[in-house]
């Protein structure tokens, strides 16, 4: 990799701090001091962070943990959630017992516990997650870093990202790893610094009765009382492709069933402390990722359901350790998921889902997303499930396609998140998926009927996969854009807060067919005032503009339509030149900039505007034609193009008179 030698940035940087010297453990403003004000920097501004005054979190060995009040043991070794001193319930107070546990070199970490988005436990660890503005040489970047932290460099350049480390703090006290953590995030040059925040959250989830036998967000005729035709038409756009094995979707989940004989599925990666099993569910509690698999690429093979793409793949990334007994919860740190993706990035992923919602906001988590999309992969997640208009974390993320959760009868599904951001809708009540084999999925047997935006974001991201089957060399935002343009409008005409774009339909995403385009009037007809094209289309599945172009000009007609219309566009004569073969070239081009249809109406030897019967010259014949025509409405010998045939036109044909092309 080319090395960073660039030290102005570093030096503007240094200037800066030096013009206005911190003491980062006594600032104005830091966390470890005010006891109550608590803040991370989330893309370059303050998150308020809210304290758990009943309790707060220590990592070290059992044997030392034994001896405290243990609340509760977290799904990732070695943490724990400890309860205050008697009387030691206020936020003051268990301030002071953190600090006074950070001092005891028996326990290999104290911190404190902060109000997860989710209403969880987040916890500050002694791993800090740092971008340094790439423009600065390394070794002033990791002086900088220095500067803040007594600490060792775990990893440079971390999941492919230039100017990125993590880095383990040396202190025991999460204060003052977070208020570290924060200086630094505010110092010119650095992009980004944050804890490895171990968090909680949740799967867009609601379990309903099991085998349920119609997937009627494929395919909708009404069962169950539904509004017949309000689907993805799926089966439509299988007739089309029911997707290539070679688009992989990566699933970021608690892990995917391996041997489910009704996924179509590749290999995946486990990115917690659980033993590694190659991105199967570990515990009792991960179902959660073999349903979300399913409406992806639930295999054509008639033995249960059917995903959105069935002939593509999802590979499972897990980041998560669900929490048992089973509450629909699981804990995760910042860097799973930004390892889960930079791994999907590694195997040539498009796509990735996320039906998750995160009970924290990181700014590594919002650049590899950023840094994914750039490099070719296209995001979906789920928009949440609390009747909302606050949607949750990722789906919030501009990189990112958040999915609102539509019912059978033609609307939004009652326990959906949506609002300003959202990019689609999709079916997500009373879905018929794969469930984990045995007897520790939602059901006993290997399908189960489930609710939630969880299944509306899976179903989405296979659209996606199809659209990709056909045309892989597709950039991600025109993937979006067949997506929105091939969207079901819903709510108010076009984008809006309820819907985002609208349903999502397969067959108009995927359907590029040139449709009929049809020339249905003269190309070459007289007259002076130009050569008039009219044309008719219909079965476009995407909006397309028209270009009329002749051999010496261009005409770009701002033209967009999808049902069956009729237009038309005058070349002007001015710009043929007489008695020269001439051809006018009518083209229609899709919003991807593909041609889709391509009509050459006419090639004509152009006269003089005179040259009434279009013989090479003008002569008696021409007049005699015009006297004939003498006060007729035109367009014949209408030479002027002023809609009557008069003197005016008798004075131009005279002033052309013997003028000739042979």
């Amino acid at each position: 990799m080319k090395p960073r030698t660039d030290s102005r940035l570093f030096l503007i940087a240094m200037l800066a701090t030096l013009a206005a010297p911190i003491p980062f453990a006594n600032a104005k403003g830091t966390n470890a001091e005010q006891g109550t004000e608590f803040f991370h920097v989330f893309q370059g501004q303050r998150r308020q962070l809210t304290l758990d005054p009943t309790r707060f979190a220590v990592l070290g060995e059992d044997q030392v943990t034994r001896s405290l009040s243990v609340e509760a043991d977290l799904p990732i070794p070695g943490w724990k959630l400890i309860r205050p001193a008697p009387g030691a319930r206020s936020s003051d107070a268990v301030v002071t017992e953190i600090r006074s546990f950070a001092m005891r070199e028996d326990l290999g970490f104290v911190s404190p516990v902060f109000v997860g988005l989710d209403g969880g436990p987040v916890i500050v660890t002694p791993t800090l997650l740092i971008r340094i503005d790439p423009e600065i040489a390394e070794a002033d970047a990791e002086r900088m870093i220095a500067d803040q932290f007594n600490g060792e460099i775990i990893e440079r350049d971390w999941a492919n990202m230039q100017g990125a480390y993590r880095v383990s703090a040396a202190s025991r006290s999460g204060f003052a790893v977070l208020d570290a953590a924060n200086a630094l995030a505010e110092t010119p040059g650095v992009l980004w610094a944050e804890p490895d925040m171990l968090f909680t959250g949740s799967h867009g989830l609601l379990p309903t009765d099991p085998l349920f036998s119609q997937c009627w967000g494929l395919n909708n005729t009404g069962q169950s009382g539904g509004l017949p035709g309000f689907d993805m038409d799926c089966p439509e756009a299988w007739d089309v492709t029911t997707g290539d094995p070679s688009i992989i979707v990566a699933v970021l989940d608690n892990g995917v069933d391996p041997t489910h004989p009704d996924i179509n599925q590749i290999g995946g990666a486990d990115f917690t402390t659980d033993l590694d099993l190659a991105g199967a569910p570990v515990n009792n509690c991960d179902s959660h990722g073999t349903a979300v698999a399913g409406c992806v690429s639930g295999i054509i093979n008639t033995i249960g359901g059917v995903g959105s793409a069935p002939g593509c793949v999802v590979a499972s990334a897990r980041p998560f350790i669900s929490n048992v007994p089973c509450d629909g919860q699981w804990s995760s740190f910042s860097s799973w998921t930004v390892d889960a993706l930079a791994w999907a990035e590694s195997i040539g992923a498009r796509i990735s889902n996320n039906s998750n919602g995160y009970g924290f906001t990181s700014s590594a988590i919002a650049s590899m997303y950023s840094s994914t999309k750039a490099s070719g992969m296209v995001h979906f997640a789920s928009a949440g499930n609390d009747s909302s208009t606050s949607m949750s974390y990722p789906s919030t993320l501009s990189s990112v396609n958040g999915v609102i959760a539509l019912d059978r009868f033609g609307g939004r599904a009652s326990f959906s998140n949506w609002g300003f951001g959202a990019a689609f809708s999709a079916p997500g009540q009373s879905i018929v998926t794969t469930d984990r084999q045995g007897t520790l999925g939602y059901s006993t047997t290997e399908y189960t009927q489930v609710n939630g935006t969880s299944f509306a974001s899976p179903y989405t991201a296979g659209v996606a996969a199809l659209i990709l089957s056909l045309e892989p060399g597709l950039a991600p935002t025109e993937v979006e854009l067949a997506m929105q343009t091939g969207a079901t409008d819903l709510g108010a005409p076009g984008y809006d807060a309820e819907y985002g774009w609208g349903h999502v339909n397969a067959l108009a995403s995927i359907d590029r067919s040139p449709g009929v385009f049809q020339i249905t009037a003269p190309a070459c007809d007289s007259g002076l005032a130009g050569r008039t094209i009219a044309w008719q289309d219909s079965g476009f599945a995407t909006d397309y503009s028209v270009e009329i172009a002749t051999d010496i000009a261009f005409t770009n007609v701002e033209y967009a339509q999808t049902s069956i219309v009729a237009s038309q566009h005058t070349v002007p004569i001015g710009a043929l030149s007489p008695c020269a073969t001439h051809y006018i070239r009518v083209t229609a081009i899709n919003t991807f900039g593909q041609t889709v249809a391509t009509v050459n109406p006419c090639e004509v030897a152009f006269a003089f505007p005179g040259d009434i019967n279009i013989d090479g010259v003008v002569d008696t014949a021409d007049l005699g034609g015009l006297v004939g025509s003498f006060g007729g409405p035109g367009p014949f010998a209408d030479i002027n193009g002023d809609g009557i045939v008069d003197t005016a036109d008798l004075g131009a044909l005279i002033a052309e008179f013997s003028q000739s092309c042979n």
